[in-house]
């Protein structure tokens, strides 16, 4: 995703690293904000399963992925991916 008034690109990381599911996680891939603006985010996720997963938080700006461990995320179930392996993610950014 880019946001062109913020030329900030954002990525979705999927972390397959879960026992029974997946983590979604949103990062923000460029300088650190300026002025000490936040950067927030919500997220919701809806899958094989009846409902959604949702969740909101501010997106952390970092200038490479190698190394990177998220500290917030959003667990998926495994079941929520269903048969296709897919979810449709909507991510609405502030």
């Amino acid at each position: 995703m880019v946001q062109e008034d913020m030329r900030k690109v954002f990525l979705l990381l999927n972390g397959g690293g879960v026992l029974g599911g997946r983590a979604l996680s949103l990062v923000c891939l460029g300088p650190s904000v300026e002025d000490n603006k936040e950067i927030n985010y919500k997220m919701e996720v809806r899958g094989a399963e009846p409902g959604s997963l949702s969740m909101a938080g501010r997106a952390p700006c970092i200038r490479e992925l190698q190394g990177f461990e998220p500290k917030k995320f959003l667990f998926v179930p495994d079941a929520d991916w269903g048969p296709s392996g897919s979810v449709s993610v909507s991510v609405r950014i502030s």
